[in-house]
């Protein structure tokens, strides 16, 4: 996650293309799976309903309710790892 992280914002900071993107968008999320019982990592406290493996036909495979943050930097990435 470390390396991804860096080079993503590495990639967007460092764009040679004439045309470059004007906006970037990286929301994360961090999941535990661990004895079949998902955790999420950015929210730790107990739920009253258990997270869930979720297959959609269009969206794909994704956990509902499973906490998401942006962030804007690899550092910041890194901060919310860092527990």
């Amino acid at each position: 996650v470390p390396r991804l992280t860096t080079r993503l914002f590495e990639v967007y900071d460092n764009d040679p293309r004439e045309a470059k993107c004007d906006e970037m968008r990286v929301s994360v999320s961090f999941l535990e799976i661990y004895n079949e019982e998902l955790k999420d990592l950015l929210d730790p406290r107990p739920r009253q309903k258990r997270l869930y493996v979720h297959q959609h036909p269009k969206l794909g495979v994704y956990v509902p309710h499973l906490t998401e943050a942006a962030v804007a930097s690899a550092k910041e990435t890194f901060r919310l790892l860092d527990f």
